[in-house]
């Protein structure tokens, strides 16, 4: 109960809308792998993080009284300039067990109402936390146990790059499982089935009917329907299942199917490997030609790439060189290719300074549209005339997501988002391209450095773009960062005639200084908007 609660998607455990064995043996599967294994390591550091973050805004209470969902806890601590009716409610390990609305509070107790029906225990010690639960560790658990997890189990391995170590796949404490083959095997089979059904992919998502014969010697049929192709039965006989062939095993080994086949289907988002091209695939439209001329060398060189990626791209853009222009010219240009576009973006801020842009584009803003529909035939009517769906790392839960492909993903600000967030975006499109600067700022990680490295990072190799042509700063300042930071690589696009002149702090009057600069400030300002009333 307490593995699949982590995977909660409000947080409480029957809020787990998750089917219970699938998760629980993904999860334990994970917890039986060598502590060096980049599925164990993940899921640790983000356990790390999680406990870091709780203690900092956690409130020591003792339950008083329970009836029902209705609770009394005493808390002993100042709990004050309270701003938010939720709290969340952890175990003295600081396991969470579930969500709560405040009802009343006072000097001395806190009234509150459970989200679900669960017995806590009279005069026993519990944390809260006030507020929602951070989304962060969700998406991160969904992405690990999901999506990470299968590229380890699948048997063929395709797309434009690989985890660590992803070849070894899962390798376990001692070289020994340590936890039972009914629990968590997902590669023993029946060796009569036929090796062109076990390899199957399906791409649409299936539905599975088990069809159960108790005391019967006949076999066991488990059948997959699929959009695309006509069903399928898969057989498997009972005679040739081990020794104990009761119901429980049996729907076991249908469980580890269903798992082989998710594997399998997991990462249909990257192309198969295919020859090198010997020409490009798209070139730039002639009604865009314009605005690709007026890009630099590195700009104009970095979006052909992007264009034309066979997986995914890797662009580095360095302060003040011209991303946001690259962005949206690529994103007008695949748009007029019929392509669907799939924008992901750290903050809203920047999604909004981009749409703000794209103003005669169809886009479609996750988690922040207030749009009534009449009928089912009408939101697919929409869903389909949308060209751009733009999001937030954690506004996948919008139902636009659902069975949908994109052609692109782009990926702005990349180096900001850790690699377990950047594949949930990634899974839902055929290919990627991610524009960031890893050496402006990282994931934000308060007590883990586990945590601390982004796909772009990870994927950055000799064959990625560079932006290297700024047109914000001037050469004093543009020298102070290409000392610390790039290498030399920035150079200028623009010049500037004034100077930039470093103040000794020390040795100011501080508070003459900024009456001196909003001084300057007023009259700038007033030269401008003379020069304006006579133009």
């Amino acid at each position: 109960m307490i593995l699949r609660n982590k995977l909660t998607n409000i947080s409480g455990i029957l809020d787990c809308s998750c089917y219970e064995l699938k998760i629980c043996k993904i999860i334990k599967k994970i917890l039986s792998l060598r502590s060096d294994h980049f599925l164990k390591k993940m899921w640790n550091a983000i356990e790390k993080e999680e406990n870091y973050r709780i203690k900092e805004t956690w409130h020591h209470v003792k339950l008083k009284k329970q009836l029902g969902t209705l609770v009394i806890f005493r808390y002993d601590d100042k709990i004050t300039n309270i701003e938010d009716m939720f709290i969340n409610i952890y175990s003295e390990d600081f396991v969470k067990l579930c969500k709560g609305i405040i009802n009343k509070i006072d000097n001395t107790f806190l009234h509150v109402a459970l989200s679900e029906k669960i017995k806590l225990e009279n005069g026993e010690y519990y944390y809260i936390s006030f507020g929602a639960s951070d989304p962060f560790f969700k998406y991160m658990r969904y992405s690990l146990v999901q999506l990470a997890f299968f590229r380890y189990v699948e048997k063929n391995k395709k797309g434009g790059f690989k985890l660590p170590n992803e070849d070894n796949g899962l390798i376990f404490e001692n070289e020994v499982q340590e936890i039972s083959d009914d629990l968590c095997d997902f590669s023993s089979f029946d060796d009569e089935m036929e090796e062109e059904n076990f390899c199957k992919r399906f791409k649409n998502e299936s539905t599975s009917k088990i069809i159960n014969q108790e005391n019967n010697s006949s076999p066991i049929f488990f059948q997959i329907e699929n959009d695309k192709n006509n069903d399928k039965n898969l057989k498997f006989s009972q005679s040739s299942i081990e020794n104990n062939s009761t119901p429980t095993n049996i729907l076991d080994k249908q469980i580890n199917f269903c798992l082989e086949e998710k594997s399998f289907s997991s990462f249909d988002y990257f192309t198969p490997p295919q020859p090198s091209p010997t020409k490009y695939e798209h070139s730039i439209p002639n009604i865009y030609m314009p605005y690709f001329l007026k890009l630099n060398d590195d700009q104009k060189s970095a979006l052909y790439s992007a264009l034309n990626c066979e997986n995914y791209k890797i662009i580095h853009g360095m302060p003040g060189t011209g991303k946001s222009s690259v962005i949206i010219l690529l994103i007008k240009i695949l748009i007029h290719l019929n392509k669907k576009i799939l924008l992901v973006c750290y903050t809203n801020l920047a999604i909004t300074n981009i749409l703000d842009k794209l103003k005669t584009v169809r886009a479609y803003r996750a988690c922040k549209e207030n749009i009534n529909f009449y009928s089912v035939k009408e939101i697919e009517t929409y869903f389909k005339n949308i060209d751009l769906v733009a999001s937030t790392c954690f506004g996948f839960k919008d139902p636009i997501f659902i069975k949908r492909e994109f052609d692109f993903c782009i990926i702005d600000e990349g180096s900001q988002q850790h690699l377990l967030l950047t594949l949930i975006p990634i899974s839902l499109c055929k290919k990627f391209v991610i524009f960031g600067d890893h050496l402006q700022l990282k994931p934000l990680v308060k007590a883990s450095k586990e945590l601390n490295t982004s796909l772009f990072e990870y994927l950055l190799d000799d064959n990625h773009s560079k932006l290297c042509i700024q047109y914000r700063m001037g050469a004093n300042i543009m020298k102070l960062s290409n000392t610390l930071f790039y290498d030399g690589l920035l150079q200028s696009g623009i010049h500037y005639d004034d100077e930039v002149i470093f103040i000794d702090s020390k040795t100011i009057d501080h508070e003459a200084f900024i009456k001196k600069v909003k001084t300057q400030q007023f009259y700038v300002i007033l030269i401008l908007k003379l020069k304006k009333i006579k133009s």
